[in-house]
């Protein structure tokens, strides 16, 4: 499913920019919930080399990657929309 890039990515997005580190120094700080917003939790995954993420909307998770490169084209508004895969995970949080 295509999800619009909203303010709040595109601002871990300009975080990610202004970190300025290559994909070998992420890999090297690994985190998989460094960034973590009201709908997004996410960090990088040095085995496949790019962040991953989740996303939370109406109670339901998703997932998506993205390279360092689409992060900083993200930053620049060059990149507009990411696909979302449903998440693998159940929601723990979710109180049916």
């Amino acid at each position: 499913m295509e999800h619009a890039i909203d303010d709040e990515l595109r601002g871990i997005c300009r975080e990610i920019q202004q970190d300025n580190r290559t994909a070998k120094a992420w890999a090297e700080i690994e985190a998989c919930d460094w960034f973590q917003t009201e709908h997004y939790c996410g960090g990088f995954d040095a085995t496949d080399m790019q962040f991953t993420f989740t996303f939370t909307s109406a109670r339901t998770d998703y997932c998506f990657g993205i390279t360092l490169e689409e992060a900083v084209s993200i930053a620049d508004g060059r990149i507009t929309t990411v696909f979302l895969q449903p998440s693998p995970w159940p929601n723990d949080t979710t109180v049916a």
